[in-house]
């Protein structure tokens, strides 16, 4: 069974075995430090690597929800800090890719567990969650945040949440921060007018972040915030780092990074501006490393001379660079023994050494550059897709709402034609009554009338057998009349009322009619732009999908075209370099007995010149002993003549005769004849013989390392 599961099963146990959770902490942050340790050591064992690799899997981290939840919210402030140091170790050292699940499912208990009553678990939790938003940039961490902030009314959790909040604008990236950029900006403006002094100042800095962040949602931010509070923003910027004339420029998307490159600046890496200076760099190692082993090959001690010469570099590139060799002295300045073995002496001329072949060429580096960029095409793919896939789910959402809200409009029509036709039945219903009673009377009335004219009006006179109405019979009648006309005109009063009432009626339901259709008229109008934006979105968002794969699909068959041809010119380096080589080997075999035959003959030259200075030697000393005979007998001439000054003829003529400029010195002999004396320049010219042919020697050394460099040169050239 895994490690890190069978802790988890030991952090599940009763409270009564808190001990065994601490101790079980303890082992799982130990646990966390070798892996770490592990997996940022690059000598560590393939096999160790692989081991720690599947201990922290994001399954088996994910497994540790459940103890987590369990232990953050134990009652015993030990169990809870050695929790809390746990997950912020957890999350710092495995990284989001990791633990981002994990911190999904905990972080809501984490936030409730901040607003309990205990100072130390508070203190420990807020550390966590502190730790969890510094190293996890998640979607599911600040979500909860700005609910909670929303929603709480305790004024630590507040104060936290903001705190968060701050944390999460100073160091996430913009591309997270996107998606809350309007839930952000009703949450910041509540909280800059929150109870807590500590909390609005906190909220500032949130709104001076945010606006740094997205300079052009200042209008819409600030249309949310009171007076009061604009006041107390109105401090210099120079505070927040935000002078006006000097506003930083807006964060780049997520697409234009240069962690995470996007397809521009893939083509800016294209350019070959930049390939010429990676280019550059590798031939400037090059040179250094040829610098380096001439300078090891060279025989120190031999009156060797660095010199430095340019070589233009063929290729579009067109670097110069130098290439330092050595011209040693081949010949030594004094005469060597015929006894000294030249087998145990150093050889005076290097061989050649060719550079070991390595594949850190410049077409394996742009090869291995042209496989990242596609590989980061492919990334950049998948996120588009990923970003295309929340925007439908947005798309969808916004449907929904524009259905409830068509359903809400139908409803509301409903209820308001009911609601008419239940006043229109009511009015009727009381109207019919107050008619037919309106016709009763007035048919009352009418006879009444009709028998009082008959009674006034009959001037004729009446029998005696019909008798005559009497004054109480009319009064009596005169009484209900104008009973009747009091209930006539109580009923009209009524009637009035009631019609003045349903008028009244009417003109309220005919009002709340008109407030009802603008009301319908304006959702009308809302949903079909809505529906609009929805279209138009779907088709730009359409569009720029299809502009987006067809131009990554374009880049890709370009890098594909690429990739190839810079393989194809690979193998065809390889290929030229593998045949140069083999060229180059024979010429050194050629070189090599070239030098061995040089060696051999300068051997002998140098044999021949000993034995001529041997024989140089002894001649100048037969000369030397002549010169010293020559010059006694010049003596005794002198002498002579001294004797005989009166043959001033004669003395002259054998001083012309002894004294000879032009070439020799003659002597006479005791029988009087002349003896002619050996050249004195015998000796300087065999002496310049010599050196003639030493020169001519050296020369033909010369040249045979010369070309050995030219060849050297070249070989250099080739491999680069």
């Amino acid at each position: 069974m895994n490690a890190v599961l069978e802790l988890g099963t030991r952090l599940i146990q009763p409270e009564e075995e808190w001990k065994d959770k601490c101790v079980a902490f303890q082992e799982l942050r130990q646990l966390i430090s070798n892996f770490w340790k592990r997996h940022n050591t690059p000598t560590m064992a393939p096999e160790a690597t692989k081991d720690a690799v599947g201990l922290f899997t994001p399954q088996n981290v994910q497994a540790l929800t459940q103890p987590f939840r369990v232990t953050v919210a134990d009652l015993r402030s030990t169990v809870v800090k050695e929790a809390c140091t746990t997950l912020s170790l957890l999350t710092t050292k495995l990284g989001p890719v990791r633990c981002k699940m994990l911190v999904r499912d905990v972080f809501p208990t984490l936030l409730e567990a901040r607003g309990g009553s205990n100072k130390v678990d508070a203190a420990a939790v807020h550390n966590c969650i502190k730790a969890i938003v510094a190293t996890t940039p998640s979607q599911f961490v600040l979500a909860p945040v700005l609910q909670v902030l929303d929603t709480s009314k305790n004024r630590d959790v507040r104060e936290s949440c903001i705190h968060y909040t701050f944390l999460a604008l100073e160091g996430w990236k913009t591309a997270v921060l996107e998606r809350f950029k309007i839930p952000l900006q009703p949450t910041i403006a509540a909280s800059l007018s929150d109870a807590s002094a500590k909390g609005r100042e906190k909220a500032r800095d949130c709104y001076w972040t945010y606006i740094s962040i997205w300079p052009d949602e200042v209008n819409r931010m600030n249309q949310l915030l009171p007076d009061g509070v604009k006041k107390h923003l109105k401090w210099p910027r120079k505070v927040a780092g935000l002078e006006t004339s000097h506003q930083p420029p807006k964060r780049r998307h997520l697409a234009t990074i240069t962690n995470t490159v996007s397809w521009k600046s893939a083509a800016k890496n294209l350019l070959p501006g930049d390939d010429k200076v990676v280019t550059n760099r590798y031939l400037g190692k090059l040179t250094e490393r040829l610098g380096m082993l001439l300078t090891r090959e060279a025989l120190p001690g031999s009156g060797k001379q660095v010199w430095t010469r340019t070589v233009p570099l063929p290729g579009k590139h067109g670097k110069d660079f130098s290439i330092a060799s050595i011209q040693p002295s081949r010949i030594p300045s004094t005469p060597i023994s015929s006894s000294t073995p030249w087998s145990n002496a150093p050889s005076k001329i290097p061989t050649p050494q060719p550079l070991p072949r390595t594949r850190t060429t410049p077409e394996a580096k742009s090869t291995a550059i042209l496989e990242d960029k596609c590989a980061q095409f492919q990334r950049e793919n998948a996120f588009l897709a990923k970003k295309l896939k929340i925007q439908a789910q947005d798309l969808q959402r916004l449907y929904d709402q524009i259905q409830m809200m068509s359903e809400g409009r139908q409803l509301n029509e409903v209820r308001h034609k009911d609601a008419t036709t239940a006043i229109m039945t009511a009015h009727d219903v009381d109207r019919v009554p107050q008619h037919d009673m309106q016709c009763k009377l007035a048919k009352q009335i009418a006879s009444r009338d009709d028998k009082l004219e008959d009674l006034r009006g009959h001037d004729s006179p009446l029998p005696s057998c019909i008798p005559l109405p009497n004054q109480d019979q009319n009064t009596t009648q005169k009484s209900k009349l104008f009973l009747m006309m009091e209930k006539l005109q109580a009923a009209k009063a009524t009637l009035e009322t009631r019609n003045a009432e349903a008028g009244e009626e009417m003109t309220a339901l005919r009002s709340e009619k008109s407030v009802l259709e603008d009301h319908v008229s304006a959702q009308s109008a809302q949903l079909e732009k809505l529906q609009t934006q929805q279209n138009a979105a779907a088709v730009a968002l359409a569009e720029e999908k299809d502009g987006r794969v067809a131009q990554l699909e374009g880049e890709l068959s370009l890098l594909t075209e690429q990739l190839q041809a810079a393989t194809a010119k690979a193998e065809a380096t390889n290929a030229e370099a593998g045949e140069e080589m083999t060229a180059l080997r024979s010429e050194k075999s050629v070189l090599e007995d070239l030098v061995s035959a040089q060696s051999a003959q300068l051997e002998e030259l140098q044999t021949q010149q000993n034995a001529a200075a041997v024989a140089l030697a002894e001649e100048k000393h037969l000369l030397a002993n002549d010169l010293s005979a020559s010059r006694r007998r010049h003596l005794g001439l002198v002498a002579l003549g001294d004797e005989k000054g009166s043959r001033r003829s004669d003395g002259s003529a054998d001083e012309d005769h002894t004294t000879d400029r032009s070439g020799g010195i003659n002597f006479t002999t005791d029988d009087g004849k002349a003896k002619p004396a050996a050249p004195i320049r015998a000796f300087s010219l065999a002496r310049t013989r010599d050196r003639f042919e030493i020169e001519d020697e050296e020369r033909r050394i010369n040249e045979a390392n010369l070309l050995k460099r030219r060849l050297r040169r070249q070989n250099h050239k080739r491999k680069a």
